[in-house]
C-alpha cells in the first residue's frame, strides 16, 4: 500500500499556515513574524515549490503606486527576508535555512508536511487516485484534506485563506483559487459518501451547504436532490429544487442549469438509473469485463481522459501545430465540444480553454464540467465511455502532425481546417 500523505506536521518542525491566518508555529507557540508585508512575502514563497525571482516577488508583494514610492525595492525585499529568517531562527536555531537565496531570488525549503496548503493538496490528490477503487480510503483522505482548513460547517463560502493579509492582486487571486480547490474536494468527497453510505446521513449537511452557498451552487443542490430521492423523499426533492431556483434567480438573475432541471425530471419519473451503484469491495479494483481490454473506468477517469485529450488538442491548435489524432480521439474531441458547447457555462470553459490551454487548471476545469454533465446525462456518459474504450484499444495508432507555419502561404491553416475534415 502506498504511504498516505501526512495530515499534520511533525512536532519537531515549524508549522506554517496559509489556509487560515498566515502564521508560523513551533512548540505550540505562534512565531512573531512581523508586519503583514513580511507575512505576505512568506506566504508567496511557501505557496511556490520553486525559486521566486526578486522581480516576481516585488511585483506580487507591492502594487504600482506603492512600488513607485520605494527607492530601492530589492534592498527592501532583502531586509524583509532577513527579518523573517531571524524570526524563524529565534524560534528554532537553523530554521533560517528554510528561506535560502537562489536563482536570482528566494525559495522555501519547508517540507510539504510543514505547510497546511501542501498537506491539503497532497491528501486531496491522493484521494482522487482512489476514487472508484477504494472509496472508503478516498473519503478518509478527502476529509483529512478538508480538515486542514479548520471547521467550516457552512462550506467554502466562510473560508478565509491568507487571513490577515491586505487585498492585492496576488492575494485576491490566490484566495479565489484556494476556495475553489476546497469546493472541488468537498464536492468530490460528498459524491463518494452519497454513493457508498446511507444517503440520509448526508441530508442535513447538504441542506446546510445548499442554503449557505454564495452564489447558489448547482453542484451541492444536485447532491441534495439525489440524497432526498434515495431516501424516498421525492416531494422534499421538488421543494429543495424550487428553493434553489428562487435563490438562484434572486442572486444571479437566472434559472439553475439544464443539468439540474433534467435531474429533477428524472427524479419525478423515478428513473432507476439514479439508484446508487453497488460499491466495489474495499481495496479492490473496478471489475473487468471479459470483452474489455482493461478495468472499467470510473466517471472521474472518463472525464480526466476526455479533458486531457481536448486540452492537448487545444494546445497544438494554439501553437500553430494541428495534430490529426486517430479516429477515437477525434470523436472524443468532437463529442466533448458537442456536449458542452450548447450550454453557456460549458461554452465559456471551452472558450477559455481555446485561449489559454496551458493554464495549470485547464484539465481539471474541463474534467469537472464533464463529470457533472455525465452524472446528469447517462447517454453522454455512455458515448464518452465508448470513445475512451476505443482510445484505450487503439492506443498504439499513429497520429499525424501538421504545422501551419511550414505550409508556405497557408498562414490561416488552423482557422480553415477542422477535425471533421479528417473524418475524425
Amino acid at each position: 500500500m502506498q504511504d498516505e500523505p501526512a495530515e499534520r506536521p511533525d512536532p519537531g518542525e515549524i508549522a506554517f499556515c496559509l489556509l487560515q491566518e498566515v502564521r508560523a508555529e513551533f512548540g505550540g507557540r505562534t512565531i512573531p513574524l512581523g508586519d503583514q508585508k513580511r507575512r505576505l512575502i512568506l506566504a508567496i514563497l511557501l505557496s511556490h515549490r520553486m525559486p521566486v525571482s526578486d522581480d516576481a516577488l516585488i511585483g506580487m508583494a507591492w502594487e504600482g503606486a506603492e512600488l513607485d514610492r520605494i527607492a530601492a525595492p530589492v534592498r527592501l525585499l532583502q531586509d524583509h527576508v532577513q527579518k523573517l529568517r531571524g524570526a524563524l531562527k529565534r524560534a528554532k536555531p537553523g530554521a533560517e535555512r528554510l528561506l535560502p537565496r537562489g536563482a536570482g531570488g528566494y525559495r522555501s525549503e519547508a517540507g510539504r508536511r510543514q505547510v497546511d496548503l501542501w498537506r491539503f493538496t497532497d491528501l486531496a490528490e491522493r484521494a482522487r487516485t482512489l476514487e472508484g477503487r477504494d472509496d472508503a480510503r478516498a473519503v478518509r483522505l478527502y476529509r483529512g484534506a478538508l480538515a486542514q482548513w479548520g471547521p467550516l460547517p457552512d462550506g467554502p463560502w466562510t473560508a478565509a485563506p491568507l487571513s490577515g493579509l491586505k487585498s492585492c492582486p496576488w492575494v485576491d487571486r490566490t484566495r479565489q483559487e484556494l476556495v475553489a480547490e476546497y469546493q472541488r474536494a468537498l464536492l468530490a468527497c460528498l459524491e463518494i459518501e452519497l454513493r457508498i453510505g446511507p444517503p440520509g446521513a448526508l441530508v442535513p449537511e447538504l441542506h446546510r451547504l445548499t442554503e449557505a452557498a454564495e452564489p447558489p451552487h448547482d453542484g451541492f443542490a444536485r447532491l441534495l436532490l439525489l440524497a432526498l430521492h434515495r431516501t424516498g423523499q421525492k416531494g422534499a426533492a421538488v421543494d429543495a429544487y424550487e428553493r434553489h431556483c428562487d435563490r438562484t434567480e434572486k442572486h444571479v438573475g437566472a434559472a439553475p442549469g439544464a443539468d439540474l432541471r433534467e435531474l429533477l425530471q428524472r427524479i419525478c419519473n423515478d428513473d432507476p438509473a439514479l439508484s446508487p451503484p453497488p460499491p466495489p469491495p474495499t481495496g479492490a479494483s473496478m471489475s473487468e469485463s471479459p470483452s474489455s481490454p482493461g478495468p472499467a473506468r470510473t466517471v472521474q477517469e472518463i472525464g480526466e481522459t476526455a479533458a486531457t485529450v481536448v486540452v492537448e488538442h487545444a494546445r497544438h491548435a494554439l501553437s500553430g501545430t494541428l495534430v490529426v489524432p486517430p479516429p477515437p480521439a477525434g470523436k472524443l474531441v468532437a463529442k466533448v465540444h458537442e456536449a458542452l458547447g450548447a450550454d453557456p457555462a460549458g461554452a465559456k470553459i471551452l472558450g477559455d480553454l481555446k485561449r489559454e490551454p496551458d493554464r495549470a487548471d485547464a484539465v481539471r476545469m474541463l474534467r469537472d464540467a464533464l463529470v457533472t454533465r455525465m452524472l446528469a446525462d447517462a447517454a453522454l456518459l455512455k458515448r464518452l465511455s465508448r470513445c475512451v474504450e476505443q482510445l484505450d484499444a487503439g492506443s498504439g495508432t499513429p497520429q499525424t502532425t501538421i504545422n501551419a507555419k511550414r505550409i508556405g502561404k497557408v498562414v490561416t491553416f488552423n482557422d480553415k481546417v477542422r477535425m471533421r475534415d479528417f473524418n475524425c
